[in-house]
């Protein structure tokens, strides 16, 4: 029988061992979404392709070889009437739609088709609203719109908005809308409706003063549908239309959900890529504060151990990012971050949820992004004095887009109907703008993940 005495010393002596026990070893997980840009059609695609038929179209065709006639043999070649891929018709586009044939579509690169004078293309007013009919169940649907954007009333929303109804909302998640942007060779008459009354005006690109790209009459082709879609047409046309879209044309889709070719992260960073003040900071492969050690097993976390308890820190880094294309170039304010925090707990060796979010942030103006080299450079601040207590400290930095960035270009090639401006658009900005809040508005429910960065610090 074993005496009291010596059943106290032994209890007292394993709860002695068991205080006295190393760090528990503890894992940090980062995991990085997969983005889904795929390019394979999921259901049956249904094309409608629409030319404009009304007499605001007519000067583009008065030039011989003009880059809108050079952009209908493009169409065609693209669009072909024989595809396995799709089924597909074509309509002469206005007051109402004229279904036509494959080989009409030839005479959209004569004035007859816009100017009324044939009984086959009677004249048609500029009602573009009318050319958006909503998908058909149980198929994909792409609409294509060649057309100069001039519009009954001058009203550049209601285009925006029907739009919206069919296309760009909560049930079609994955529609976007690409807008192709080229300046052509013009001889003609131009639209305005100046309080609702119509003027016109007479623009000539033969004339020295106006015989210049720059100078020359805007058009534009709409691409509604899927996503995946619309991203291949615009790579197939932007491949086969170089000579004919020429150096100044614009290309932006307007999507909700396709930013990045993929999240942005820790990964790829070198040393030679990153900055840690060697006097403030170090950095480590692994951390222990006494109840838990973790090691460094992923690039996709930085490990640092603070020299200090009170200097604040920055550290700089270089990473690849890689927005998807013809997507809108991001600007600082268009980022919004959310910071969560774990910090390792002695009582229970094991990681608990903290309040400590002032203590490491990774600000606007503390990234810079630079396009030219796929390439993002980012400064995080560190805050001992903000960490309530030593320890480990474990925080997940999400960056995310709020909005789709306005481009230079939305404003450089609008007009309004006090100017008479032959190279520009008459309310083309507010278009853009509406399609912007719409993209926006969608983006604010499930906004689209740029950047996950994970930084395990030791006060």
């Amino acid at each position: 029988m074993v005496q009291p005495k010596l059943l106290s010393l032994a209890v007292l002596f394993s709860v002695l061992l068991v205080g006295c026990s190393g760090p528990t070893p503890r894992k940090l997980d980062c995991p990085i979404p997969n983005v889904d840009n795929s390019t394979s059609p999921s259901l049956p695609l249904n094309i409608t392709l629409h030319i404009h038929g009304s007499g605001s179209m007519l000067g583009y065709v008065n030039h011989a070889n003009s880059r809108y006639i050079q952009t209908i043999d493009l169409l065609r070649r693209i669009f072909p009437d024989k595809n396995h891929n799709y089924t597909i018709s074509y309509y002469r586009s206005g007051t109402g739609d004229q279904k036509i044939d494959y080989t009409k579509l030839l005479r959209a690169k004569l004035p007859e088709f816009y100017n009324g004078t044939n009984t086959d293309f009677p004249g048609v007013t500029s009602n573009i609203v009318a050319m958006i009919d909503p998908p058909e169940k149980d198929k994909d649907e792409l609409v294509v719109i060649l057309t100069d954007l001039y519009q009954n009333g001058a009203d550049a929303t209601a285009l925006a908005n029907k739009i919206q109804e069919f296309y760009l909302n909560d049930n079609n998640k994955d529609y976007a809308v690409g807008v192709i942007g080229i300046k052509s060779e013009f001889n003609g008459k131009i639209y305005l409706d100046k309080n609702h009354q119509l003027e016109t005006f007479h623009y000539n690109t033969d004339d020295p003063d106006k015989n210049t790209p720059e100078q020359f009459r805007p058009f534009y082709i709409l691409l509604i549908g899927p996503y995946s879609q619309v991203n291949n047409y615009f790579n197939e046309l932007k491949t086969e239309g170089k000579e004919a879209f020429g150096e100044n044309s614009k290309w932006l889709i307007f999507s909700p959900n396709h930013f990045m070719e993929k999240v942005a992260n820790f990964q790829d960073t070198t040393d030679n890529h990153k900055y840690i003040p060697p006097d403030k900071i170090i950095s480590k492969e692994s951390l222990n504060d006494g109840s838990i050690i973790v090691q460094k097993d992923t690039k996709l976390i930085e490990f640092l151990q603070l020299k200090s308890s009170q200097d604040k820190v920055k550290a700089q880094y270089s990473l690849n990012f890689r927005q998807t294309n013809y997507t809108s170039p991001l600007n600082n304010e268009d980022i919004d971050r959310t910071i969560k925090v774990q910090k390792s707990d002695k009582a229970s060796k094991n990681w608990v949820e903290s309040e400590d979010r002032k203590a490491l942030d990774i600000e606007p103006s503390g990234i810079k992004f630079e396009p030219s080299k796929n390439q993002m450079n980012l400064t995080t601040s560190i805050d001992p004095a903000q960490l309530t207590e030593p320890g480990i400290y474990y925080f997940k930095v999400d960056l995310t887009a709020k909005r789709i960035s306005e481009e230079d270009w939305w404003k450089e090639w609008n007009s309004t109907d006090q100017e008479h401006e032959g190279s520009k658009t008459d309310n083309v900005k507010e278009f853009l703008l509406s399609l912007q809040k719409i993209t926006t508005d969608l983006m604010k429910k499930n906004p689209p993940l740029l950047g996950r960065f994970c930084y395990a610090v030791q006060k």
